[in-house]
């Protein structure tokens, strides 16, 4: 049996993913080649906040893992990673850092809140399981295997739903027992050509759902380029306007994010 050691060295492993794989114009890449980093890595989402990947020991075949792309190592880290305020006498420059440290922190938390219910969705598409859990360790007590947050979707197939070649013939992936989460035994190697194929399947997947992807990607008045307050009703006397009646910016920015809102809802309840 392979030790987890042997395939997560220091450096951090998933930082090494995260340099080898940068954001693009899409969250879900096209065709990523899974030899950029050794071992391979199977990648299903590359954002600029969270990467997702095939676990190289899965429990179950489809073991899906969620990082973060910044260095976080325990999931407290993105609670308030830097004091709100700067000690006296600390130059302007220090308080930008901080509070680009604290929306980072934010940004990356709205991420993992996002991608893992479609996450979900794909896999349970993917490999047709009804059930699955989503695990996350914080340190080595906890089986925390590298130190970099990241979260573990396993599939729990059911009885004779799925067979697969394992060392010694096929294996019933049904009889996994569910409590196999933590530890450091009972792991096969990934089977490359599987997950090549499964890789692929989630990714198509996840592209099939446009407007999740727009609303992640962006919030919907980046989408219209208009600053967060733009919602609000101007009062009497705003903008010309003496009573407050007349059709305002504003208003018609939130019936366009209302209409966003309605599309990406109506599009995930439609591909779920």
């Amino acid at each position: 049996m392979v030790s987890l050691d042997e395939h997560y060295p220091n450096p951090c492993a998933f930082c090494k993913i995260a340099a080898a794989y940068p954001p693009d114009s899409s969250p879900i890449p096209s065709n990523p080649d899974p030899e950029k980093v050794d071992p391979q890595c199977f990648l299903l989402l590359s954002t600029p906040h969270v990467l997702a990947f095939l676990d190289i020991l899965p429990i179950a075949p489809g073991h899906i893992l969620l990082a973060t792309r910044k260095h976080y190592q325990k999931l407290s880290d993105l609670h308030n990673t830097v004091p709100n305020t700067t000690p006296h006498g600390n130059s302007s420059s220090d308080a930008a850092a901080a509070r680009e440290a604290r929306e980072e922190a934010r940004e990356t938390s709205r991420a993992l809140g996002e991608y893992l219910p479609l996450l979900s969705r794909a896999l349970c598409r993917v490999t047709g399981i009804e059930d699955w859990n989503v695990v996350q360790n914080n340190g080595e007590r906890a089986a925390q295997v590298v130190p970099h947050i990241h979260f573990h979707l396993i599939p729990r197939y059911q009885e004779g739903r799925r067979e697969v070649e394992g060392r010694n013939g096929k294996v019933d992936v049904g009889m996994l027992k569910s409590w196999r989460v933590f530890g450091r035994g009972a792991r096969e190697d990934l089977d490359e050509e599987e997950a090549a194929g499964m890789a692929k399947e989630l990714r198509e997947v996840m592209r099939n759902v446009p407007a999740v992807m727009r609303w992640t990607l962006a919030s919907p008045t980046k989408l219209l380029g208009v600053h967060a307050d733009t919602s609000r009703t101007p009062r009497a006397g705003q903008d010309g306007s003496q009573d407050g009646s007349q059709p305002q910016r504003g208003s018609a920015d939130a019936s366009k994010t209302r209409a966003i809102l309605e599309e990406r809802d109506a599009t995930f309840l439609e591909h779920g």
